[in-house]
């Protein structure tokens, strides 16, 4: 027992999300290769799908039913309340433009915290069947293998992502200036499966200058237990900062990306 928190109690939580999330992909899946799903927009200008919303409650679903006291919160349906510290988030797909368009780079994300604090997390991609898991103290597994950031301590060898380069660009002008000039390759493999290629040894950085809590619940446990490291565009690691924007990668690069936002 850590802090007060069962060990295997974790570790249980964690084999359910995976499960679940893979269970989630079937039914995204079959959204995606039948071309099906209704989209609208909504209120905040983003769209969302029939098979969003399916996968919402499924997974709210399952989860009522083998945890009835934990707290839930998801993108779709907001949050349900528990009566215990445990809290799931969801996002049942995280990279919706992606889903719509038909590039299959979107993600459903999967994350449990206690008390405030974040203790697991999973992101799946049901088109690539990729699944990375982690929880807090258990290491990070890509495919049930371990898995670890790969080192890089130069930028201009770098590979570096960001979700959408053009908002970027909006909303930190000097900053994506001076990543375009400095780093050794920009990519848009985006949203969730960004950080799941940090996460498995792909890519050496993955930056979003805005993001919301169901989109940042995961990413601590996965980054840091693969090694690397997990903070806003400023630096802040704080739970507060971090449903603002997001920075993860590998240790030996992350020291110079904050350097290039706060200099520029």
């Amino acid at each position: 027992m850590e802090h007060g928190i069962d060990v295997d109690e974790i570790v249980a939580r964690e084999r359910f999300a995976e499960q679940l999330s893979v269970q989630a992909g079937s039914i995204i899946r079959r959204y995606y290769y039948g071309g099906t799903a209704r989209t609208e927009t909504k209120s905040d200008g983003s769209p969302v799908t029939d098979a969003d919303r399916d996968a919402e409650r499924f997974l709210r679903s399952r989860i009522n039913d083998a945890f009835p006291h934990d707290s839930v919160l998801g993108e779709e349906y907001g949050e349900q309340a528990g009566d215990n510290d445990w809290k799931w988030i969801l996002d049942p797909i995280d990279g919706t433009k992606s889903f719509v368009t038909g590039v299959p780079l979107f993600t459903v994300l999967i994350a449990v915290v206690h008390d405030g604090a974040p203790q697991l997390g999973v992101i799946h991609n049901p088109i690539t069947n990729e699944t990375v898991s982690a929880s807090i103290g258990n290491g990070c597994r890509f495919n049930g293998t371990p898995t670890f950031v790969r080192p890089c301590n130069d930028l201009a060898a770098a590979m570096v992502l960001t979700t959408d380069p053009a908002e970027l660009a909006r909303r930190r002008p000097n900053y994506s200036r001076a990543l375009t000039e400095t780093t050794g390759s920009i990519r848009t493999w985006a949203d969730g499966y960004g950080y799941l290629l940090v996460a498995t040894g792909r890519a050496d950085a993955m930056i979003d200058p805005i993001v919301q809590p169901w989109d940042v619940a995961p990413l601590y446990p996965v980054i840091t237990e693969a090694g690397g490291i997990l903070t806003d565009c400023d630096g802040n690691q704080s739970q507060e900062k971090l449903a603002t924007s997001a920075l993860a990668a590998t240790p030996g690069v992350h020291g110079a990306l904050l350097n290039l936002a706060h200099d520029r």
